[in-house]
């Protein structure tokens, strides 16, 4: 299975959510090597992290909560085709197609 990780959270700066997404992150790498991955980050950590082969690293240097994550993060999604989208907050592009899951935090 193809699936995609919005991970533009990741970081301990990002407080609960940062710390929720690099412990997927970490964990998913260490056990699954079955599946292809594909994680959107932001430049300040894409260079910095280091991934199994079945992970594929993917530039958003897209701010949540803007008109480009609206217009520019659906073009990302389709140019990688994922069989799924987990996206770690409630912030999912209104014209995404195709299946996608949402973390819900804080409830």
């Amino acid at each position: 299975m193809k699936i995609l990780i919005d991970a533009r959270f990741y970081g301990l700066e990002n407080t609960g959510i940062g710390r929720y997404t690099i412990g997927l992150v970490k964990s998913l790498a260490k056990i699954d090597r079955k599946n292809r991955y594909y994680i959107l980050l932001r430049k300040k950590y894409f260079d910095r992290l280091n991934l199994p082969s079945n992970w594929k690293k993917v530039l958003a240097d897209i701010p949540h909560y803007s008109f480009n994550e609206q217009r520019l993060l659906p073009k990302i999604i389709k140019d990688v085709s994922p069989d799924l989208t987990h996206f770690l907050h409630f912030n999912v592009p209104v014209s995404l197609r195709g299946k996608f899951v949402v973390t819900i935090h804080d409830l």
